[in-house]
């Protein structure tokens, strides 16, 4: 190549001596084609050497693995060898192990056959002293069984003869005791008939005596027709000197309180010398006590005694002239009211208004159909719900309230009258009437006030009376049905651990599983099935559950309880599935699926009826499932903008939809307000929640925005929309929330408190039986319920029982009290004076 670079190097500078264009071109020419000649023999070269080398690297791998074949050749024959003689060394091992054992088994053999040998011997020894003995005690036991077979057969003998005595005698005393059984039996048959006999004997008596009397009526209706002209002359005659006595009375009465009213002032005066002297004598010992202080202080010590007292003095005569010129404005009052009434006194048409405002407090009467009542103060029941307890007022009705209080030595009176917006005109009429009638019997009494209330129109004075909001009872009307009137099934799964809850599922088997505690309820009966697997927190809120559902339903059904797997359950659980899977007819019997035998018996239920049921392991950890079910729910608020000051609820009040954040642990009893409407988003469950004061067109809204809520496309096809209001809340909607609904009285556990007091409790029995089977107990309800027998010898009572026989009673005598006939009808009156 070097070589080449010379004759081309040469040949250039060659051409550039060149004297002519051409040859220089020529030159170019031909040093080019040599350039390629060059460049194109050193690529050849390359290319040759480069697969030189490729051959003698193919040649050195070749080479390389037949090296690496014998080698692993030779290796795997040196490991063959080596396992070939470590499995000859094993044999040999286990021949020589095999000697050994061969041979300690046949010194092991003849060691036991030796051992046998001795033992056999052994045995055969103890075999014979076993025996030996065996034969002294059954010696011995033969011998005593004779001697207790012979005490045996004398005690036997003895007894037999007790009881052939025993058997004559008491043969003996009922042979007597029926001789007198018979003979009483006799006695009382001869003595009932001569009642008989006498009761028909008085019987016609007073039938006789009866129509002589009709006779004699007759005869004077005949003779009062002539005299009934003069009868109305001394009537009228009667009723003028009746109206002098009257006012005689009144005057005498005003005497007596005048003469009352001095002596009540002469006694103070009496009580003001007493305590004149009393005051004197205190200054005089003190006067002895203090001889040692300064003339000075004493003299202006008693100085301000002597002030204090006139002060006193001066306060009880103003208190006591205020006292009398009160009683005298009272009683130029009430002698005005009777002059403008003229000659009518206080009536009583209804007959309850002879016994008012003895004591301070509220009175309330409700009207009704020409007819007055009085409402207790403490009405048992539902409050709320019919409109016959202190805070609540029917629509439909009228009331008449009376409130008194004590103050200055006299009593006080206001009177109102509530009259509901449904309340017909009659009724209206009859609360005009009772309100003038009371105003009356009022008239000698100190009565302030006397108003006219309305719905959503009461004054503050009216409202301060009730320690609650007033409630107010909407009229119902009946829809008419037809067809049996049953309640939709509904179930609920009870679960948790912490804070145990109640969802609503769809009543079906899919639903149920072992780990947890099911509620299912229709028209004929609550039952509660308890999974296998369930914890007794679950079980316990399941039972509460259950009893509240039956006390809503006013105690007309039954629970039933479940134990999934428990034997003694199976007619409780056969009534389960056949409630759960089947649906009745119009006579509330089950409708049994095609190919299911019915049972001849009315009313049987259906068996064989039971599915299997989800194992407890899917069911799903209890707290997790707490915290997931909490936290699907959602509230919403409708509230007004702003509250009135008067706290009067109108339609005018601007109200608005708002989110609520529910606590992890859910919703309190503080976030329900009475202004507001709350709705509450359970999954299966949407309550609306309407407060006393809010108004109909909040009312409107949560009811659209529930609505709305329950028509979502992903809703459970069991999901029901419920409305509550406030104070008559479902167990269901109370139990959501947290906190106290003001059912339980709160106690201080204090260490304070409770010291001391800790012995004294004491754990009362509870009838679990009586919750769920009331029935059996009414007879003791209704026994507890009697008046009580007197005991008290100064309370007078009396007994007085009557047979009615023909339109007509006669009253038996003490001796016959206690004793009844089925066919005949008694009254009885038990009468107790306090």
């Amino acid at each position: 190549l070097s070589q080449h670079l010379r004759r081309l190097l040469y040949s250039f500078f060659h051409c550039c001596t060149m004297s002519t264009k051409e040859e220089k071109m020529q030159a170019e020419a031909e040093a080019k084609q040599k350039m390629k000649a060059a460049i194109a023999k050193r690529k050849e070269e390359a290319r040759l050497k480069k697969e030189e080398k490729e051959r003698e690297i193919a040649k050195q791998k070749e080479l390389e693995r037949i090296a690496a074949e014998e080698k692993e050749k030779t290796a795997s024959e040196k490991i063959r060898r080596h396992k070939e003689e470590i499995q000859r060394q094993k044999r040999e091992e286990e021949e020589k192990l095999l000697k050994q054992k061969q041979q300690e088994e046949e010194e092991r053999a003849s060691a036991e056959k030796s051992m046998k040998d001795k033992i056999k011997e052994r045995k055969q020894l103890v075999a014979e002293q076993e025996e030996q003995k065996r034969l002294e005690r059954e010696e011995k036991k033969r011998k005593e069984d004779e001697e207790r077979q012979q005490a045996l057969a004398e005690q036997k003998r003895i007894i037999e003869a007790n009881k052939e005595e025993a058997k004559r005698r008491r043969e003996e005393q009922e042979q007597e005791a029926k001789s007198k059984e018979l003979a009483e039996q006799e006695a009382r048959k001869q003595e009932l008939a001569e009642r008989k006999k006498k009761r028909k004997e008085e019987l016609q008596k007073q039938k006789e005596e009866k129509e002589r009397l009709e006779k004699e009526k007759r005869e004077k209706e005949a003779a009062e027709n002539a005299k009934r002209e003069a009868e109305r002359k001394q009537q009228q005659e009667k009723r003028r000197q009746e109206l002098l006595k009257q006012k005689q009375e009144e005057e005498e009465a005003e005497r007596k309180l005048r003469e009352e009213a001095e002596e009540k002032q002469r006694k103070m005066e009496e009580e003001q010398k007493e305590a004149m002297r009393k005051h004197q004598e205190e200054i005089k010992k003190q006067k002895e006590a203090e001889k040692d202080l300064a003339s000075e202080e004493l003299q202006k010590l008693e100085e301000e005694r002597a002030a204090e007292f006139e002060r006193e003095q001066q306060r009880r005569k103003v208190e006591m002239e205020r006292i009398i010129a009160a009683e005298e404005e009272r009683r130029k009052k009430a002698e005005e009211k009777i002059k403008a009434l003229g000659h009518k006194a206080p009536v009583n048409r209804c007959g309850l208004f002879t016994v008012f405002g003895e004591e301070p407090g509220l009175e309330i009467w409700v009207l009704g159909d020409h007819q007055i009542s009085k409402i207790a103060k403490k009405k048992h029941g539902l409050r709320g719900l019919i409109g016959e307890s202190h805070g609540s007022f029917h629509v439909e009705r009228a009331y008449i309230i009376l409130h008194t209080s004590f103050s200055g030595g006299f009593y006080h009176y206001r009177l109102h009258s509530w009259v509901g917006p449904e309340c017909s005109e009659e009724m209206k009429k009859q609360a005009e009437e009772r309100l003038k009638e009371l105003e009356t019997g009022l008239i000698m009494d100190d009565l302030e006030t006397i108003t006219h209330e309305y719905k959503d129109e009461e004054s503050d004075e009216f409202r301060a009376y009730f320690d609650r909001p007033i409630e107010y009872v909407e009229s119902v009307t009946l829809k008419a049905t037809t067809g049996p009137n049953y309640l939709d099934k509904s179930m609920y799964r009870i679960k948790g651990r912490n804070l145990v809850r109640c969802k609503r599922v769809d009543p079906r088997p899919e639903n149920l599983n072992s780990g947890d505690v099911f509620i299912l309820e229709d028209s004929f009966g609550i039952y509660q099935f308890n999974g296998r697997k369930s914890n007794k927190m679950e079980r316990g809120k399941a039972l509460d559950f259950g009893v509240q559902l039956r006390i809503e339903r006013n105690a007309r059904v039954r629970v039933h309880i479940i134990d999934e797997g428990n034997p003694q359950c199976e007619h409780e659980n056969n009534k389960f599935w056949a409630a759960l899977r089947l649906d009745r007819n119009a006579d509330g019997e089950f409708i049994l699926p095609d190919g299911h035998e019915k049972s001849g018996a009315v009313g049987a239920t259906p068996t064989g009826l039971e599915l299997p049921i989800t194992p407890p392991e899917k069911a799903g950890d209890d707290i997790e499932w707490e915290q997931q079910y909490v936290s699907s729910w959602k509230m919403y608020q409708v509230h007004p903008k702003s509250i009135p000051e008067d706290k009067m609820p109108s339609e005018d009040m601007e109200v608005e939809l708002v989110d609520v954040e529910v606590p992890s642990k859910g919703p309190t009893v503080d976030q329900l307000n009475e202004w507001n409407v709350v709705i509450l988003d359970c999954d299966t469950e949407i309550f609306v929640w309407y407060g006393n004061y809010s108004t109909e067109k909040a009312r409107r809204m949560g009811r659209n925005k529930a609505k709305e809520l329950s028509e979502e496309a992903h809703r459970d096809p069991c999901t029901v929309v419920t409305k509550v209001r406030q104070q008559t809340e479902t167990y269901m909607f109370k139990e959501k929330f947290v906190g106290s609904w003001g059912e339980y009285a709160d106690f201080d556990f204090t260490e304070e408190h409770i010291r001391g007091n800790i012995a004294n409790l004491v754990q009362e029995d509870v009838n679990i039986d009586c919750m769920y089977y009331p029935e059996k107990y009414a007879n003791a309800s209704e026994d507890r319920a009697l008046p009580p027998p007197n005991k008290d010898s100064t309370i007078e009572s009396s007994l007085e029982i009557y047979l009615v026989s023909e339109h007509d009673k006669i009253e038996l005598p003490k001796s016959e009290h206690g004793v009844f006939y089925s066919g005949n009808c008694y009254l009885m009156m038990y009468e107790l004076k306090m």
